[in-house]
C-alpha cells in the first residue's frame, strides 16, 4: 500500500532489504518504526530469520568449547563427546549441538595440522 512500516523497509522493492526476527512476533518489534529492519508482511512466517542469543548464552557455549578444546588438545585420541554430560540447552537443541560438534571437529583438525607442521 506504499506506506513506510520501518526505515529499514526503504529497500523492499529493490529486494535490498533484511527482515525483521521481532516484527511478527507477539510482542512485536520495540524499534517500531525506527527499526533498520523490514517489516512488511511479506517476510512475515519467513524461516531462517534467527535473533542473535543473548550475551550469556553465547558466554557459556564459548566456556563449554574451550573446555571440550582443551581436552582435545590434551589427548586427541581418547575424546570422546559425552552427550549426557552437555547442559540441557545444547543436548536438546539439535541446531547448537551439530554447531558444537562442527566446531569441534574444526579444532581437531586445526590442532592435528599444528601438530604435523611441529614434526
Amino acid at each position: 500500500d506504499g506506506l513506510l512500516t520501518s526505515i529499514g523497509s526503504t529497500g523492499h522493492a529493490a529486494q535490498a532489504c533484511r527482515p525483521c526476527a521481532w516484527a511478527f512476533t507477539q510482542d512485536g518489534c520495540a524499534a517500531g518504526v525506527l527499526c533498520r529492519f523490514c517489516h512488511f508482511k511479506q517476510h512475515q512466517g519467513m524461516h531462517g530469520i534467527r535473533a542473535r542469543p543473548c550475551k550469556g548464552k553465547r558466554e557459556r557455549y564459548y566456556k563449554l568449547f574451550t573446555k571440550l578444546a582443551a581436552d582435545i588438545d590434551e589427548n586427541p585420541d581418547a575424546f570422546e563427546l559425552d552427550h549426557e554430560r552437555l547442559p540441557p540447552s545444547i543436548r536438546f537443541d539439535p541446531r547448537l549441538k551439530a554447531k558444537l560438534i562442527m566446531d569441534l571437529h574444526e579444532h581437531t583438525k586445526r590442532h592435528q595440522q599444528q601438530q604435523q607442521q611441529q614434526q
